[in-house]
């Protein structure tokens, strides 16, 4: 792990919920900032294990013990934060010329098991990831980066949702007349121009073979 990564973070999420005046319970022995800080060291260094991540920070000494379910109440409790915090940080870097946009498969589970899955049910979790040629179930996300690869605007919806339903939020707060290139699952005329129209976005998608014109 990386010290000053965690610091780092640390400081970030504390002067954001200071910023909007977020205080902390009188009963609450960890603020808030820290419950956060070691979501995000989970999801860096951890493959997204709260627990193992919770356990290493408290035996290093950078916050003070915390059992995994009252941790798991607190983060629940702040998740609209952490989701605002994140939404909020990639409004500040959406800076730039060019960004690419994409969608990644976020399986939960393999299909056969998909009928006896209790995190999510139901067919619009079923769905199909063509650079792969394989089905899956779960979550699809979908993702704007600049073309350095840092990550401006994000959204999780279900596998089944085509690649266009999110295509006018998270383009909305781009500069204007940037263009946002993707692949062919982004052709669709109809929003691209009225994304053109309101926002100032050009939505660039490599088109098919048989599509005129074709540069």
């Amino acid at each position: 792990m990386n010290d000053t990564y965690i610091v780092t973070a640390y400081s970030v999420i504390d002067d954001l919920l200071k910023a909007h005046d977020y205080t902390d319970d009188v009963r609450a022995t960890i603020g808030a900032a820290e419950i956060l800080t070691v979501a995000v060291v989970a999801a860096k260094y951890f493959q997204n294990h709260h627990e193992r991540a919770l356990c290493i920070l408290i035996k290093l000494g950078d916050i003070s013990p915390l059992s995994v379910s009252r941790f798991n109440r607190r983060l629940h409790a702040l998740s609209d934060w952490l989701f605002g915090i994140v939404t909020l940080l990639g409004e500040l870097f959406a800076t730039g010329e060019v960004f690419i946009i994409d969608s990644i498969p976020m399986p939960v589970c393999k299909r056969v098991r998909a009928r006896r899955g209790k995190k999510v049910r139901g067919k619009i979790y079923c769905g199909y990831c063509a650079a792969k040629r394989e089905k899956f179930f779960g979550w699809r996300l979908h993702l704007i980066c600049t073309a350095e690869g840092v990550p401006v605007a994000f959204d999780l919806l279900p596998a089944s949702l085509h690649d266009l339903t999110p295509l006018h939020e998270l383009t909305v707060h781009l500069p204007e007349d940037a263009p946002v290139f993707g692949d062919k699952g982004y052709i669709s005329a109809p929003d691209a121009q009225t994304i053109l129209v309101e926002c100032g976005i050009r939505i660039v998608s490599v088109r098919r073979k048989n599509m005129q014109p074709n540069s």
